[in-house]
């Protein structure tokens, strides 16, 4: 028998709710310091549920080539303030490079 966000307490069960309503697109996107990543897809923490964002990074690192990364998604997808702005974190570019390769072989 299966149990879902609804059979947890109160609190976690709202915010989990609250929080499934971000949809976060998987493709390339631009950190705010200006490096590119890969969103994957998502995941959840075993422990608390709470939505993860699985990203690759498109560049190498001291933490290797392609290094892979998760974050809380509201984490991903909040606006944070550089230079007396409000930016997105993480801003979308667009497909990944395997995406794009896919359409343009089917366009042929």
């Amino acid at each position: 028998m299966g149990w879902g966000i609804s059979c947890l307490p109160g609190k976690l069960s709202r915010n989990l709710k609250r929080l499934s309503k971000i949809k976060i697109r998987r493709g390339r996107y631009r950190h705010y310091k200006g490096n590119y990543y890969e969103v994957l897809g998502t995941a959840r923490y075993s422990e608390t549920l709470e939505e993860m964002v699985v990203y690759r990074a498109l560049y190498h690192s001291k933490f290797g080539r392609r290094s892979l990364w998760v974050r809380p998604q509201k984490m991903f997808a909040e606006k944070i303030v550089v230079a007396g702005k409000k930016v997105a974190r993480f801003q979308y570019v667009g497909h990944s490079a395997r995406k794009a390769k896919r359409k343009e072989l089917h366009r042929e």
